[in-house]
C-alpha cells in the first residue's frame, strides 16, 4: 500500500518502481494530516525524517494524547490495527510497510498479536533502513536477494526488541548445516548465481529465512548474501580474465544488475576496476 493514498503526501523516494513484493518503502513529507480509525494491511514502521521535532496527538481510549517525536524518532504499527494521528504541521517522513506473509515467510512466526510502539530511539534499526534508503535511491542493484536479507533483519530485530517474539527458533539445537546439505546448496548457488533468493535456499533446507540465515553463517563464517556476492565476484573475475565478453555482459552472467554495480563491488574487493583487471591480463 503506497502512504500517499493514505496521507496525500510528497514522495521523493519509493520503492514502487522496484516491483518489490509485498513490501513497500518510501520517503515523503506532508502538510499537516489527519487519520481517524485507519487500518494498513501491513506491518508499518516509520520514522521522523525531519531535523526538527515532531509534536502530533495520538487517540487512545476515546482520548488524544500529545507525543513530541524527535528527529530518527521511530513507530511501530502492526498490520490491521487502527490508529488515529493529529498532526498539525508539516512532517518528513520514511515509512516501510511489510506484509503479514511476507514477515511470515521470513521469520516463521506471526505477529499479529503485537501492539503499536511510539516514540523510540533505535541506532540499530536507523542503520538498517538507512541501508534500504541507499538501495531505493540507487533503484535496487543489490536484487532480491539483498532486499530479503536487509528485510529480515529488520523484522528480527523489531520481533526480539519490541514485539516480544524473541529470537526466531531454528528447531535444532546444532548452529551448523552438515557438509551434504551445505554442498547442497553451494552446488543450488553455482547453478542459480543470476537469480537467486534467500528464501529459495531456505527453502530448500526445509527451513524458515532466519533460521536457515544462522546456520549458515555457523557453517561458512559468512551470511547467505555475503557468500553469494563473493561468488559472484569470482565468476566476473574468471571471465574478465580468460573470456573476451564485454564488461557489461560480465556483469549481467555473474547474476549483477548492471556494470555499474559490479564495478563497485569488484573495486571494493579486489582494488581496481573491472577494466583494470582485465588490462593486467593483456
Amino acid at each position: 500500500m503506497d502512504t500517499r493514498d493514505l496521507f496525500k503526501a510528497r514522495v521523493v523516494v519509493s520503492s514502487e518502481s522496484l516491483g518489490w513484493k509485498d513490501v513497500h518503502f518510501e520517503i515523503g513529507g506532508n502538510d499537516e494530516w489527519e487519520t481517524r480509525d485507519l487500518v494498513i494491511p501491513s506491518h508499518y514502521v516509520g520514522l521522523n525524517m525531519g531535523s526538527t521535532d515532531l509534536p502530533f496527538e495520538r487517540k487512545e481510549n476515546g482520548r488524544y494524547r500529545r507525543i513530541v517525536m524527535p528527529p530518527a524518532g521511530m513507530w511501530l504499527n502492526p498490520a490491521g490495527a487502527p490508529f488515529s494521528h493529529r498532526v498539525p504541521h508539516g512532517c518528513e517522513y520514511l515509512a516501510l510497510m511489510v506484509s503479514p506473509e511476507s514477515a511470515l515467510e521470513l521469520l516463521a512466526q506471526r505477529l499479529d498479536r503485537a501492539d503499536p510502539v511510539l516514540n523510540f530511539m533505535d541506532d540499530q534499526l536507523h542503520r538498517l533502513l538507512q541501508v534500504l534508503t541507499v538501495e531505493v535511491r540507487r533503484g535496487g542493484p543489490g536484487g532480491r536477494l539483498f532486499r530479503e536479507a536487509v528485510i529480515a533483519a529488520i523484522l528480527i530485530h523489531i520481533a526480539r526488541h519490541y514485539w516480544g517474539q524473541g529470537e526466531a527458533d531454528t528447531g535444532r539445537k546444532n548452529r551448523r548445516l552438515d557438509p551434504a546439505k551445505m554442498k547442497q546448496i553451494t552446488d543450488y548457488i553455482e547453478d542459480n548465481l543470476t537469480d537467486i533468493s534467500i528464501s529459495q535456499l531456505a527453502a530448500l533446507m526445509d527451513l524458515e529465512v532466519s533460521g536457515f540465515i544462522k546456520l549458515f553463517r555457523g557453517t561458512a563464517g559468512v551470511s547467505p548474501y555475503q557468500y553469494v556476492m563473493s561468488r559472484r565476484l569470482d565468476r566476473a573475475r574468471r571471465l574478465l580474465a580468460f573470456g573476451d565478453l564485454p564488461i557489461v555482459d560480465i556483469a549481467l552472467a555473474a547474476g549483477f544488475s548492471d556494470q555499474s554495480h559490479l564495478t563497485r563491488l569488484f573495486k571494493r574487493k579486489y582494488g581496481q576496476t573491472p577494466a583494470g583487471y582485465r588490462r593486467s591480463y593483456v
